[in-house]
């Protein structure tokens, strides 16, 4: 959003990745393959993986040395609710034969999106409606209420009004005894609200 001039869009409507280690990249290969837009996997990382949010542990390279960094870029309200779902990630790791790094994608996952919230309120005009899909999700069992955290982070970067509505529950259709859930269940939901009129937000403290 470099490219737009502050206070020139009308609407957001977006749905980011979610964190839920779903590789988006290896979902775009047969269209890059069949456009030549990409002829091998390494292209295709290159081309697409790179540039896109971290929500997966096969797109860890590169930023697992950088979670102090992430954690500069992302807004304190959030932080502290961040190191717990970090905290117990390393320690379900130790015990899982799988040993996927899930704690080293919460830090750059959020601070990525910080980014782009902070970039979205500063092209929006003053009360521009905001409307966003997200979900939670259950990484080895542990609940990350993501559209929680987006909504405080909002709130930090002057967006107002924001409201979190459920639009449907997820998770269900494949129950594997291997899978850890959430007690809860998941869902995926409408974060909806509005920019205010603040601009160049730093909620970084």
């Amino acid at each position: 959003m470099s490219c737009l001039a502050p206070g020139s869009c009308d609407l957001l409507v977006t749905s980011p990745p979610y964190l839920n280690n779903f590789d988006y990249a290896e979902m775009t290969r047969m269209y890059l393959y069949f456009w030549l837009e990409a002829a091998n996997w390494g292209e295709i990382t290159d081309k697409v993986r790179k540039k896109l949010i971290v929500n997966t542990t096969t797109a860890l390279k590169g930023h697992k040395d950088k979670i102090d960094f992430y954690r500069t870029r992302t807004p304190a309200c959030v932080k502290e609710d961040l190191d717990g779902y970090m905290l117990q990630l390393t320690e379900k790791r130790k015990v899982k034969a799988g040993k996927k790094e899930y704690d080293y994608l919460i830090y750059p996952y959020f601070a990525q999106m910080t980014d782009v919230l902070r970039s979205a309120i500063r092209v929006l005009k003053r009360n521009a409606p905001v409307h966003i899909i997200v979900s939670d999700a259950a990484l080895y069992g542990i609940h990350i209420r993501t559209q929680v955290i987006l909504a405080k982070i909002m709130e930090t970067l002057g967006f107002v009004d924001v409201r979190i509505d459920k639009l449907r529950s997820r998770g269900t259709r494949w129950i594997l005894e291997k899978r850890e859930g959430s007690d809860e269940g998941l869902g995926e939901y409408h974060i909806s609200s509005y920019a205010s009129s603040r601009r160049s937000v730093d909620a970084r403290s």
